[in-house]
């Protein structure tokens, strides 16, 4: 019989950093970036946290219709707080 494949994540290439080690090399890749690739990073994580934001809305709600999943959705872009 055959093994079960594994679930364990692939080893990172990058090392493991801590929070105070990491920020200024962070910063440091954003300087080297262009105004182009630093937008279009911000347009992929603003696109990411609409979909975890939609995500969530249609867990605590699944009985909800797709107008209404859209209809909060866009209540809280309004009103964040």
């Amino acid at each position: 019989m055959n093994s079960p494949t594994s679930l364990a994540p692939a080893p990172s290439r990058a090392p493991r950093l801590e929070p105070d080690e990491a920020h200024p090399l962070q910063l440091a890749a954003y300087r080297r970036m262009t105004p182009g690739q630093r937008l279009a990073m911000a347009d992929e994580m603003t696109a990411g946290a609409f979909a975890l934001q939609e995500a969530a809305v249609r867990s605590f709600h699944p009985e909800w219709t797709e107008a209404e999943v859209r209809q909060e959705l866009k209540r809280r872009r309004r009103d964040p707080g």
